[in-house]
């Protein structure tokens, strides 16, 4: 149900992306293993260092959540609580423009980044390092339901999706790629069914672990229950 990065060159990534540009967002769950920095999504230019980085900063002096901005040099906005190491965590993070740009850990909105970035050329995906030139940043722990929107969700939805709400369900439409682990040898990309390709030593190992509760999945009106919770 979640996939195992070993930290040191594990990840996987796409031959292109549905978004290039503000607005977006990028929100995954995830639980560190060590103290280390962690990619969970880079959407990037493959040729140059330009992205946006969904990353944590797990060492031992601070554990925030940062989304990052690169064109030429990095902008970072930084969450303003911190996360503890083998817990199951939400991580999000919008870019309302150029000038907006906001981390979520755990559906807290932290101060907004203000400082203007371009990243230019995106061209692909990155699950569990960052997907530009020189990839990096890898992700040492369990990364499960990544997912982009070509919106930037406000506060609230991201309080939500904190809460275990299916990212499916939230915004569908715009929803452009959204990843689960159907098998021990299966996991597609829902949306736009682009290929997900290992690199490093990675591998689509089962690990059967999901936070608490599994997702929250709505349910029609006139139904018995007005929520089910699954854990896939």
């Amino acid at each position: 149900m979640a996939w195992n990065f070993d930290g040191l060159d594990d990840w996987f990534s796409t031959v292109a992306t549905p978004v290039t540009a503000a607005p977006l967002t990028l929100a995954g769950w995830f639980k560190s293993d060590a103290d280390a920095l962690h990619t969970v999504l880079s959407v990037a230019d493959s040729a140059a260092a330009d992205e946006f980085l969904l990353w944590g900063e797990s060492l031992v002096i601070g554990k925030n959540l940062n989304m990052r901005a690169t064109q030429t040099s990095p902008a970072d906005a930084g969450s303003t609580g911190t996360y503890a190491d083998n817990v199951w965590s939400h991580m999000g993070g919008t870019a309302v423009s150029t000038t907006e740009r906001y981390a979520y850990l755990d559906g807290v909105q932290s101060a907004v980044n203000a400082v203007s970035k371009v990243p230019a050329s995106l061209d692909r995906i990155g699950i569990g390092a960052q997907a530009a030139l020189t990839p990096g940043i890898f992700m040492n722990g369990l990364l499960l339901w990544p997912t982009v929107w070509n919106a930037a969700l406000t506060a609230d939805e991201m309080y939500l999706l904190s809460r275990g709400l299916d990212p499916l369900r939230m915004r569908r439409g715009h929803v452009v790629f959204h990843v689960r682990m159907l098998s021990s040898a299966d996991a597609i990309d829902m949306i736009g069914a682009l290929a997900l390709t290992a690199n490093g030593g990675a591998s689509l190992a089962f690990v059967n672990d999901v936070p608490p509760g599994g997702l929250v999945r709505l349910l029609p009106r006139g139904r018995n229950r007005d929520r089910a919770r699954i854990a896939a």
